[in-house]
């Protein structure tokens, strides 16, 4: 089960990227290039797109998302929390023990 729904997880990820490829660079991309997809991270991530706060991620002058990406990659990362951590995260050999921060579908490193 939890192997399906993390497929389910990857679909989702790979179908974001697609509409919206500098997406991950962008302010989600804790999520879509490092890979941490605890409930935390994504509600950090939130949270911060919602206050336009994005910290040093961009310097003056450098285009920033649209509101229609930054929209849009709120309603992503919340569809994303719809799915149970332990689903989204699972350990069963998808990611180590402490954290989800390494390439979607690939074993953990022992």
């Amino acid at each position: 089960m939890a192997a399906e729904r993390f497929e389910e997880v990857r679909e989702k990820m790979r179908a974001f990227m697609a509409e919206w490829p500098d997406s991950e660079f962008g302010p989600a991309h804790i999520i879509l290039s490092d890979h941490n997809l605890e409930d935390e991270w994504i509600d950090m991530i939130i949270g911060n797109i919602e206050r336009r706060d994005f910290g040093s991620r961009y310097e003056p002058g450098d285009e920033l998302p649209s509101d229609e990406e930054l929209k849009t990659t709120i309603v992503f990362l919340r569809t994303l929390k719809e799915i149970p951590e332990d689903e989204r995260c699972p350990d069963d050999g998808f990611y180590d023990d402490e954290e989800c921060d390494h390439e979607p579908g690939t074993q953990a490193e022992a």
